[in-house]
C-alpha cells in the first residue's frame, strides 16, 4: 500500500507540530467507512501508519504521491531532510511538493528565479534547483503562528478555526479538489457519520462482539506495525553505518550493532561485516584547531598526542580516549608551528615556529619553560632532542643546523649550508641512537652527518637530489630510528600535460651508507608526499599526501600494506606512530586529527603473512591452531585467537613445494605432503619431525588425511595411487589403492598415471573416497583395499573437496565447475544441491556437510548453506589474488583461506562478530551520536556494556 503524503521535518523543530498536522490531514473529510481521509507517513512518530513501510528511502518515495516539507531553520540544516528532498526531486514532480513554513524566513530571488539561499534561513540546500526557472515564488502554508499561541490555546485540532482552515488549504491539492468542495465534503461526511452513530445504538450488543474481534485484529496489526517499523529503522541504521565505514569505523561498528539490536536484518549484518573488514579502524576525528594541523607527535609513553597547528596552537590529546586534555599558546607573528619534539622522558615539548624561535613547554603543567630560544635567522623547520634530553638540535630556513644546551639555553652552530645569497634550507635533523652524531637533510637533496666532537667535519651520506625540491611544497622526509635509512617524498610535476598536468608522487627509500643508494621507490599516491614516519621497529613506513590519503608501506618489500586510509577532507600534512605501534595519527588541512587503530582492524578476515604462495591450510580439531603451507617450502603454525605465529618450519620438504597439511584427530601430529614425493609427520607441540619421512609415491605427493582413529594415514599423489600408512609403525599397511579402468589396467593420461588429488575418510574409517584428475570420484573399502563399486561420474571439472556425512550414507563432492553433488552411497545416484554458476579455485566442506566454503576466480570466498542451496552471509573479500586453499574449524565457526598473495586469512562466523566489534571499538555511542544518528526520543542503550557507560544522560536499557 502506498501513501498519499510523506511529511519531511526536523525532529528538533517540529516533533510536536508534525503529528498534529498529520492527524488533521487524516481526519478532514474522512469517509465514515474508512480509517482516514489520507494515508500520511510520519516515520517513527506514526506507529499505526508505519506498518506499510518498506524500509528504504527510495521505496518510501516511490510509494508516495505528495511530499509535505516542513521548512524551518533546523530542517534547513538537517542532512536527512536534504536527502529526502533530493530523492523526491529526482523521482517526482515539484507540482506534488507542498511547502509548510514553521520557523525562519523564506526569500525568493526574482532575478535568479529560485530561492535566495543566502538570506533564506528555512530553505534546505536540497531545494537548490527544484524550482529553478519558475517565474514566481511557489506558494507555501505559513504555520509559524502555531509556535506563538497563548498558553490557553495550545491545543490544535480541527475544532480550532484557523488551524482547520490551514489543514483544508494543505489537503485540497492532495485530494485533488477545490478547498470549498473539500470543506463541503467534510460537513457531509460528518452528518452522515452522526446519523449512522444514532442508528448503531440499536445494534450495540453485536458491535460489542465485533469490537472484541477488532481489538484482537488491532493488536495483531499493531505488532506487525512495530515489526515493520523496527525493520525500517534497522535498515536505515545499516545504511548510515555503511556510509561511515571508511572514515569513522568506530561509529560504523556501533551503528551496525544498534541496527542488529533493533531488528536482525541482512542489511545490518552486511554493515557490521563491512566495518569489521576494514584493515585499519578509524576513530571519530578530533577537532579544535582553527587551521591545518602541521605536525603530530606522540609522547614517549604513548599516552599524549601533541598536534602543532597553523593557528599557532599546540593541542594535547589523550591518545587512548581521544579527548583534548589541554592546549599551549605563545608563538608570535603569524603563529604557525611547523614541528614538535618531546624530550626522552616526555616532560618537555619543544616547538619550532614561523616566528624564528623555539619554545619549550612543561607538558604536565601546560605552561612555557622560560623564554623562547632565539638565534635562527629564519623559519625553524625541525627540532630533535638528543637521547639524554640534554641537547636540542634545530634546522632552519637560514641554512643552519644548531645544537642547544637546553639547560644553559646556549646554542652552537653545527653547520652552515650556504651564504644568505645562496642559502640552502635545512629541513630535517636527527640524532644517532647514542647521541654522538647528528644527521640532517637539506633542500638541495643532500644528507649529511657529523660527529658532535670538536673539530669534526661533515660527511656526505647522500649527494644532492634536485628532484626532491621540484614540487610545489617541501617533500616529507624521515630518518629510520636505527639511522640506516631515509625516506623522502620525491614529488615532481610532469611537464607538457597542460591543464591536465599531474603530480608524479613516489616515496624513495634510501640506504644511508656513505654515498647512499636508492633501496626502492614506493608508488601509490596521486599527490605530493608531505610527511613520512617510520614505526619504532622500522618495519613500517607511513606517508601523508596532498591527495588526502595516508598509506602504510612494508619497509622490507616496498609493498603497500592494504588500501589507502581515507577520511580527511583536506591535504594530509602530518603522520606519526605511537611508540607501541598500535596507533597511527594523521593531521590535515581540514583542521582535524584522526587516530587509526592498527591492531583492531580487520577483525573479520584477519591477515596473517605466510611469506610465500600458500598452497594449503588446515585448522586443528579444537579450532585453536591453523597451519599453512606453500611454495616456499615453509609450514607455519598460527594461534587463531591472537593471530600470532607460534612457529615456522622452513625448508620442510627439502626446498620443494608443500602441497597439503592435516592435523591428526588428537592434534599431536601434523602431516604434510610435498613435490619431493614424501609424506612427513611433525610434532604440533615442537614443530620437530615425528619420525622418518614416509616415501612411496616416488613423485609428487598431493594430499594426506588421518583416519578417525588417528593411527591410519592415507596419502595420494601423481603416481595415481592412494597409500595407507600405520603412523605408529611408520610403514605401509599393504598394497596401494590404485586407480584402474574396467579391465583392471591403471588409468593413464599421456602415458602417465592419472594423479589423485583429494582423499577423505568416512566417520567410521571403513571407507575412503578419492578424487582424481579425470574428474571422477572413487570409493574404497579400507579393510580390503578394493574398489567399492564403479567410479562416481558427473563433474565437468576437477573435484576440489570431498566429505562423507556423519552417518556414512552420503558423500559430498565440490568441483571447480561450481557444482556440488550429494551422492547416495547405496543407489550411486547424485543430487545436484548447488550450482553457483561460476568457476571455483578452492572448496572445503564443514565436518557435518551443512556448509561449503568456495573461492571464486576474483579471490573472493563465499560460504554456502547446502540445505538451502544459497549463500550463507556475505562474500569474504580481502585476498588480492587467487585463493588456493580453504578449511573449516570442526564446529564450522571459522573459515581459513590461503592465497597466492602470500596471506592466510581467518574468517570467524557471525556468532562472534558482535564480540569482535566491541573488542575493536572499545566504547559505546556517545549521547551526541545517539541523538544525531539514532533517535533522541528513544531510551539510550549500550551495545558494548563491557566497556563501561558512554556519556549519555539517564539510565540505559541496553545489554
Amino acid at each position: 500500500m502506498g501513501y498519499d503524503a510523506f511529511i519531511s521535518y526536523s525532529h528538533q523543530a517540529d516533533l510536536e507540530l508534525a503529528p498534529v498536522v498529520r492527524d488533521g490531514l487524516q481526519r478532514l473529510a474522512k469517509p465514515w467507512n474508512k480509517r482516514r481521509a489520507l494515508s500520511v507517513f510520519l516515520d517513527q512518530a506514526s506507529l499505526e501508519l508505519s506498518s506499510e513501510l518498506g524500509g528504504s528511502l527510495d521505496e518510501r518515495i516511490e510509494d508516495t504521491r505528495w511530499l509535505v516539507l516542513f521548512m524551518s531553520v533546523e530542517s534547513a540544516q538537517s542532512r536527512w531532510v536534504g536527502e529526502e528532498i533530493s530523492e523526491w526531486a529526482e523521482k517526482k514532480s515539484k507540482d506534488q511538493l507542498a511547502l509548510v513554513l514553521t520557523s525562519g524566513e523564506v526569500v525568493w530571488d526574482d532575478a535568479a528565479k529560485d530561492f535566495d539561499y543566502e538570506r533564506s534561513t528555512a530553505v534546505s540546500e536540497g531545494m537548490r534547483g527544484v524550482y529553478t526557472g519558475q517565474e514566481s515564488e511557489p506558494l507555501f502554508l505559513d504555520l509559524r503562528w502555531t509556535k506563538e499561541l497563548p498558553d490557553g490555546e495550545k491545543s490544535l485540532d480541527l475544532a480550532h478555526v484557523k488551524f482547520r482552515d490551514a489543514i483544508a488549504t494543505l489537503a485540497a491539492p492532495i485530494h485533488g479538489m477545490p478547498k470549498d468542495e473539500l470543506e463541503g465534503e467534510d460537513v457531509r461526511q460528518f452528518r452522515l457519520a452522526r446519523r449512522l452513530r444514532r442508528a448503531a445504538v440499536t445494534g450495540l450488543a453485536v458491535l460489542t462482539v465485533t469490537a472484541v474481534v477488532a481489538g484482537v485484529v488491532a493488536m495483531i496489526q499493531r505488532a506487525e506495525a512495530i515489526r515493520q517499523r523496527d525493520a525500517s529503522e534497522a535498515r536505515r541504521l545499516a545504511v548510515v553505518s555503511e556510509a561511515h565505514a571508511a572514515e569513522q569505523t568506530d561509529l560504523a561498528l556501533l551503528l551496525a550493532l544498534e541496527s542488529l539490536a533493533t531488528t536482525d536484518t541482512e542489511e545490518g549484518w552486511g554493515a557490521l561485516f563491512t566495518a569489521l573488514s576494514r584493515p585499519v579502524l578509524a576513530r571519530s576525528p578530533l577537532t579544535g584547531h582553527e587551521a591545518g594541523v602541521n605536525r603530530l607527535r606522540f609522547s614517549p609513553d604513548g599516552s599524549v598526542l601533541a598536534s602543532m597547528g597553523g593557528d599557532g596552537v599546540v593541542g594535547l590529546w589523550d591518545a587512548a580516549a581521544g579527548g583534548q586534555v589541554g592546549k599551549l599558546e605563545g608563538h608570535e607573528g603569524d603563529g604557525r608551528i611547523w614541528e614538535g619534539a618531546f624530550s626522552p622522558d616526555g616532560s618537555v615539548l619543544a616547538t619550532p615556529g614561523s616566528d624564528w624561535t623555539v619554545r619549550l613547554w612543561d607538558v604536565e603543567k601546560r605552561r612555557p619553560l622560560g623564554e623562547p630560544l632565539e638565534g635562527h635567522g629564519g623559519l625553524v623547520w625541525d627540532a630533535a632532542f638528543s637521547p639524554t634530553g640534554e641537547f636540542l638540535a634545530t634546522a632552519s630556513s637560514d641554512s643552519t643546523v644548531r645544537v642547544w644546551d637546553v639547560g644553559r639555553r646556549e646554542h652552537t652552530v653545527v653547520e652552515t649550508m650556504g651564504t644568505e645569497d645562496e642559502g640552502i634550507e635545512v629541513w630535517e635533523v636527527a640524532f644517532s641512537e647514542d647521541g654522538s652524531r647528528l644527521a640532517w637533510v637539506s633542500m638541495d637533496g643532500s644528507v649529511r652527518s657529523r660527529r658532535l666532537a670538536a673539530g669534526s667535519t661533515a660527511e656526505v651520506l647522500l649527494a644532492g637530489r634536485d628532484e626532491w625540491s621540484r614540487g610545489s611544497t617541501a617533500p616529507g622526509v624521515a630518518f629510520s630510528h636505527d639511522g640506516t635509512k631515509l625516506a623522502v617524498g620525491a614529488s615532481e610535476i610532469l611537464e607538457g600535460l597542460g591543464s591536465g598536468e599531474r603530480a608524479l608522487a613516489t616515496v624513495q627509500l634510501w640506504d644511508l651508507a656513505p654515498q647512499g643508494s636508492t633501496l626502492r621507490s614506493l608508488v601509490g599516491h596521486d599527490g605530493f608526499v608531505v610527511d613520512l614516519a617510520f614505526s619504532f621497529d622500522d618495519k613500517t613506513l607511513v606517508s601523508a599526501s596532498q591527495d588526502r590519503t595516508v598509506r602504510l608501506w612494508d619497509v622490507a618489500t616496498g609493498e603497500p600494506l592494504g588500501n589507502a586510509l581515507t577520511g580527511h577532507d583536506g591535504e594530509v600534512f602530518s603522520v606519526g606512530f605511537s611508540p607501541d605501534g598500535k596507533l597511527l595519527a594523521s593531521g590535515s588541512a581540514d583542521r582535524s586529527v584522526r587516530l587509526w587503530d592498527l591492531g583492531a582492524g580487520g577483525s573479520v578476515g584477519r591477515r596473517l603473512h605466510h611469506g610465500g604462495w600458500v598452497r594449503d591450510v588446515a585448522v586443528s580439531p579444537d579450532g585453536a591452531l591453523a597451519a599453512s603451507a606453500g611454495m616456499d617450502s615453509k609450514i607455519s603454525i598460527w594461534e587463531v585467537a591472537s593471530g600470532r605465529s607460534r612457529y615456522e618450519i622452513p625448508g620442510s620438504h627439502d626446498g620443494k613445494w608443500v602441497n597439503s597439511v592435516a592435523f591428526s584427530p588428537d592434534q599431536r601430529f601434523l602431516a604434510s605432503t610435498g613435490t619431493d614425493g614424501k609424506v612427513r609427520l611433525w610434532s604440533v607441540d615442537t614443530g620437530l619431525p615425528a619420525g622418518a619421512p614416509l616415501e612411496a609415491h616416488g613423485r609428487r605427493a598431493r594430499d594426506a588425511r588421518f583416519g578417525p582413529n588417528g593411527r591410519w594415514l592415507a596419502s595420494a599423489g601423481d603416481d595415481g595411487k592412494v597409500w595407507l600408512w600405520d603412523r605408529e609403525a611408520g610403514q605401509l599397511t599393504g598394497a596401494p589403492l590404485e586407480v584402474r579402468d574396467d579391465q583392471g589396467e591403471p588409468v593413464e593420461r599421456a602415458g602417465r598415471p592419472v594423479p589423485v588429488w583429494r582423499i577423505a575418510f568416512s566417520a567410521d574409517g571403513q571407507m575412503l573416497a578419492s578424487a582424481s584428475a579425470d574428474n571422477e570420484v572413487r570409493l574404497w573399502e579400507v579393510g580390503t583395499g578394493s574398489h567399492s563399486g564403479d567410479p562416481l561420474t558427473g563433474h565437468e571439472a576437477a573435484v576440489l573437496d570431498l566429505s562423507f556425512d556423519p552417518g556414512g550414507t552420503h558423500l559430498w563432492s565440490a568441483s571447480g565447475d561450481g557444482v556440488v553433488l550429494r551422492w547416495d552411497l547405496v543407489t550411486r545416484q547424485a543430487a545436484r544441491v548447488l550450482d553457483a554458476g561460476s568457476e571455483w579455485t578452492a572448496a572445503a566442506f564443514s565436518d557435518d556437510g551443512s556448509l561449503l566454503a568456495a573461492a571464486s576466480l576474483d579471490g573472493s570466498v563465499r560460504r554456502w548453506d547446502l540445505e538451502r542451496g544459497a549463500p550463507a552471509g556475505e562474500a569474504l573479500l580481502g585476498h588480492s589474488m587467487r585463493v588456493e586453499a580453504l578449511d573449516f574449524s570442526g564446529d564450522g565457526a571459522l573459515v581459513v583461506s590461503g592465497s597466492e598473495d602470500q596471506a592466510v586469512r581467518l574468517w570467524p562466523a557471525r556468532s562472534r562478530w558482535r564480540e569482535l566489534a566491541c573488542e575493536a571499538v572499545g566504547r559505546n555511542l556517545s549521547a551526541a551520536e545517539w541523538t544525531e544518528y539514532v533517535d533522541a526520543g528513544r531510551p539510550y542503550r549500550r551495545q558494548c556494556g563491557q566497556h563501561g557507560p558512554a556519556d549519555a544522560p539517564g539510565p540505559d536499557v541496553g545489554p
